[in-house]
């Protein structure tokens, strides 16, 4: 189908801007009146299950915690308001993902505000019987909402640079989780990489969606280089076979700027056709021998991680090795990168009944 160019600039929103996770923030639960918070906008109505947050560390044993969903009182600053909608039984952690069900599930309405507090349940906590927490990612500049604060016994310390990072699970079918994004760290890929090899975001979306994309490049954020050397290329690349298109980048042009981490557009020599139902990948190549490059990366620590970020995991890192010509792919982290398109339409045949562009494109 013709490009149309009439939504070109458009991006596919795969994190939510900024440049979320060049470093994360953590509570440590040794007293009984520490707890943090996550205040967020439910997407859709549904029943809300249970929580996730990450336990970085473990000292002594672990006192018991717990998960409860509030309302929030929109008078005051980060103020929960009645008796908890929801809760889970008293649990211990242990260093890695925390998720756990609430007793009994809570039934929410689309665009309802609510808050998840974890906090101190009971057991011994003290100096040598506690856990650290992570609760949000930064830095994510002057973000309002949704947001994160942790409580030390007297009043709540937040952040506009912050982004939560504990979620909410849910039963929607898509398999998604409200909240923050299940974030536990950033990092960075490959000092150096040999010519030929790519790091990139792999893109599959669902075949049921029946659509067809232009897309005229991608917004990324983080670093890709560490000092300038041999030029690289931004490309997109289907699963076997050539690059659908491809943008060759002078690495002397941006060494200073893309060695940190801030966000750049990159545009492809020419539109790519993409399909629903297939794989692709967004990313870097490697030109010249032993490019300097250092791609970041966000890691959601895997497909439960992942139902938090747009797109669920029809988004993740993968690695392409040239001297074999495999991908690898890599679903406990996410590229903090944005399909940039030109147009959207429905793909026909098939039996296909879309006559345009669709909202709600991953569904």
């Amino acid at each position: 189908m013709t490009d149309t160019n009439s939504l070109i600039g458009t991006e596919l929103k795969t994190f939510p801007g900024g440049y979320i996770g060049q470093s994360v923030w953590q509570v440590r639960y040794n007293d009984a009146a520490d707890a943090a918070i996550c205040i967020f906008q439910c997407e859709e109505a549904c029943d809300l299950t249970g929580a996730m947050a990450y336990c970085k560390a473990l000292a002594g044993t672990s006192p018991f915690y717990k998960f409860e969903l509030f309302a929030v009182d929109d008078t005051a600053y980060m103020a929960l308001t009645g008796s908890a909608l929801a809760t889970t039984a008293g649990f211990q952690c242990a260093v890695g993902d925390v998720s756990v069900n609430f007793t009994s599930a809570y039934t929410c309405t689309k665009g309802q505000v609510l808050c998840l507090k974890l906090s101190y349940a009971s057991g011994t906590i003290d100096g040598s019987n506690y856990v650290d927490v992570l609760y949000a990612s930064g830095t994510n500049k002057f973000n309002m909402f949704p947001a994160a604060a942790y409580w030390t016994g007297s009043s709540w310390y937040g952040s506009t640079d912050y982004y939560p990072s504990m979620v909410v699970h849910t039963d929607l079918a898509a398999g998604v989780d409200f909240g923050g994004l299940y974030n536990i760290d950033a990092g960075n890929y490959a000092s150096v990489m040999d010519s030929g090899d790519r790091y990139a975001l792999r893109m599959e979306i669902p075949a049921s969606e029946d659509l067809e994309f232009h897309i005229d490049g991608f917004r990324y954020t983080g670093k890709a280089e560490n000092n300038g050397g041999n030029p690289f290329v931004a490309g997109i690349w289907p699963e076997s076979g050539a690059a659908l298109a491809t943008v060759t980048i002078d690495s002397h042009q941006q060494n200073y700027q893309m060695g940190q981490n801030y966000t750049r557009d990159y545009y492809f020599t020419q539109s790519a056709t993409v399909l629903s139902g297939s794989v692709y990948y967004l990313g870097f190549e490697s030109l010249g021998g032993s490019n300097n490059v250092n791609i970041s990366y966000m890691q959601p620590n895997g497909a439960a991680g992942l139902k938090s970020w747009p797109g669920g995991d029809s988004f993740y890192a993968s690695g392409y090795d040239d001297s074999s010509s495999t991908w690898t792919d890599d679903k406990t982290k996410r590229l903090m990168l944005n399909p940039i398109l030109s147009s959207v339409h429905g793909a026909g045949g098939g039996g296909s009944t879309i006559s345009g562009p669709s909202i709600g494109l991953i569904g």
